[in-house]
């Protein structure tokens, strides 16, 4: 991914409320030429073409689990499938942390926030087995809550990040569709995609995501939609380009290069 364009629909005050209609770009979850999956390693190809050569061996792969707390008494869900392949890595080495102020925000440590911030740290350590430090936390603007999510460890190409994230389907049942788009990560190096998660219950309902990689290192932020909101006739949403510069305002305080 060299460069990075805006995403598509992203225009307006960042946090508008939700007009008529489903947003352009946030179409099912099925993405246009994402097509079944490619036939596993070691499948033979049809036949005609005479012997086939060896495949490489497969690369590892693992998908974080990213729980939100929406409110209104109901926990909803949402899985933000990150799909890293796992291969030798290189580069720089960093450190992850949660400090009192990150950027524009400022360290929640109310318990339910605490509660929230140490569900999603379990499901991250379970499910990512190749991380050496994982953090999570909690932080507000005053206003909205914000998830966030780091870990250090051997996290494969970032070139890959986008790709892996479109293609990555959300586990069946989990009633939710992620539209990815490609952002500017800030910082020295890495790759960064945001997402805005939609509800295919109530279209209404909207959770934002926007996630940074390096060959070392990860971090992801979500919006947490408190009560009020979602309980509210169109409730408002932060915008994946408003939450890609709040995660780039960010980044510097939670991520530090060794």
């Amino acid at each position: 991914m060299s460069g990075w364009n805006p995403p598509p629909g992203q225009g307006g005050p960042p946090y508008g409320p939700q007009g008529p209609g489903p947003q352009p770009g946030y179409g099912p979850p099925q993405q246009p030429g994402y097509g079944p999956p490619q036939p596993g390693y070691g499948v033979p190809q049809p036949g005609g073409y005479g012997p086939q050569p060896p495949y490489p061996p497969r690369r590892r792969s693992s998908a974080p689990l990213v729980i939100g707390l929406l409110g209104g008494g109901l926990v909803l869900v949402v899985v933000l499938v990150l799909v890293v392949a796992l291969a030798a890595a290189g580069g720089k080495e960093y450190t992850m942390s949660t400090p009192s102020v990150a950027g524009s925000l400022r360290l929640d440590t109310s318990s339910s926030s605490t509660t929230s911030a140490a569900a999603a740290r379990g499901q991250l350590q379970s499910t990512f087995n190749r991380v050496d430090q994982v953090v999570s936390a909690v932080y507000t603007d005053g206003t909205t809550r914000f998830l966030f999510l780091g870990a250090t460890g051997d996290m494969g190409d970032p070139d890959d990040l986008l790709s892996n994230l479109r293609r990555a389907p959300s586990p069946a049942g989990s009633g939710v569709s992620i539209a990815w788009f490609e952002t500017y990560a800030g910082g020295n190096e890495g790759e960064a995609a945001c997402g805005m998660a939609t509800s295919t219950v109530s279209s209404s309902v909207r959770v934002t995501t926007c996630a940074w990689q390096t060959e070392s290192s990860f971090g992801q932020i979500v919006t947490m939609p408190s009560v009020t909101t979602l309980n509210s006739p169109r409730p408002p949403y932060i915008s994946t380009s408003a939450l890609g510069s709040i995660m780039r305002q960010m980044r510097p305080y939670v991520e530090t290069e060794k």
